[in-house]
């Protein structure tokens, strides 16, 4: 029976001369990524809170949304209320 070569044999052979690039050599942000057990004690740790709007401000607000997607809202309404709580309690101390 005669030999035939396989077309493969030269590309096994390139893979092993490349070099691996050793993981820690890469940069990530690990604390980025989340397991889903991790992502439902951050789930827990939000209270739900219901607002009413003036019709135009709901509007603006779900326009936002729409471009900066999903979890938005909540992000946002809270940053904007800490810095309002903040300003509005560091005021109140000021007052004493």
């Amino acid at each position: 029976m005669k030999n035939i070569p396989n077309q493969f044999n030269e590309v096994n052979k390139e893979e092993k001369d490349t070099a691996t690039v050793p993981a820690a050599s890469i940069a990530l942000d690990m604390d980025k990524y989340k397991t889903k057990k991790e992502k439902e004690k951050e789930k827990d740790a939000k209270t739900r809170v219901s607002l009413f709007l003036e019709p135009a401000l709901a509007k603006r607000l779900d326009r936002a949304a729409k471009k900066y997607g999903k979890g938005f809202k909540s992000t946002f309404t809270s940053d904007v209320l800490e810095k309002a709580l903040d300003a509005l309690e560091a005021k109140e101390n000021n007052n004493k």
